[in-house]
């Protein structure tokens, strides 16, 4: 008992001293596509975050260039993605299947003050695995009416799985709707600060990777670690 009381300490203390945190800003307009964010985030000079933590370094050291811009508006969440990583993989063409074993960049937020958090996990392509819950497992996938709802756009042309050992480019940007925070109720985020973290992984051999925008202090590879989730607050014009 008191080891496991120590090691709780240890990691209480890792999350709490370590974690990131930033400011969302507001756009008074949701676009109507999700291949607008982009330019929308350079008119608006919105910041792109790097990943710089290197999870678990010693087994996987490959890091690859991975970055990530957040805004909200008053009906939605913009995130815009942009990647460039050697070992480049993606097999996966539907929504809710495993992206997160592809070229994937994924969003885990907390969106209110209780236990339950969505990932929004996204491969290259564009497709998504979404689930709600408390902890890893058990988790409830998102309906599909909520998937639908998500508007996402790609730098990738062609839609079908694909290998490459030289470094590739991508970006994908998603307009995700509060509606989506299904097991919330939420018309809008302005003052509200959330725990949350953005995530990159896939790749495979040499190249596997978990790097992430707030660390993480766990013995092995978890990105469902809400204890290590940073703090985004939303800024109200």
């Amino acid at each position: 008992m008191k080891k496991f009381t120590l090691i709780y300490l240890f990691l209480y203390f890792c999350a709490t001293t370590s974690a990131e945190k930033t400011e969302v800003r507001f756009i008074s307009q949701t676009p109507k596509e999700a291949s607008e964010v982009p330019l929308l985030f350079e008119r608006h000079q919105i910041e792109y975050h790097t990943l710089s933590h290197t999870n678990w370094k010693k087994k996987f050291p490959y890091t690859p260039l991975a970055q990530f811009a957040i805004a909200y508006t008053p009906d939605a969440l913009l995130i815009a993605y942009k990647a460039t990583e050697k070992g480049f993989i993606v097999q996966y063409t539907k929504d809710q299947d495993p992206v997160f074993l592809d070229a994937c960049m994924e969003f885990f937020v907390q969106p209110e003050n209780d236990s339950i958090y969505y990932n929004f996990e996204c491969n290259c392509l564009g497709y998504l695995l979404m689930q709600a819950g408390t902890t890893l497992r058990p988790r409830h996938q998102a309906p599909e009416h909520i998937l639908n709802s998500i508007k996402r756009w790609t730098s990738i042309e062609k839609k079908q799985p694909a290998y490459a050992e030289e470094a590739t480019s991508w970006e994908v940007a998603l307009i995700i709707p509060y509606t989506c925070f299904y097991k919330h109720s939420i018309n809008s985020l302005g003052g509200k600060t959330v725990r949350a973290n953005v995530y990159k992984c896939g790749g495979k051999g040499q190249y596997e990777h978990y790097v992430s925008w707030s660390p993480i202090h766990t013995p092995r590879p978890n990105f469902h670690t809400p204890a290590f989730f940073g703090s985004m607050t939303f800024i109200v014009p």
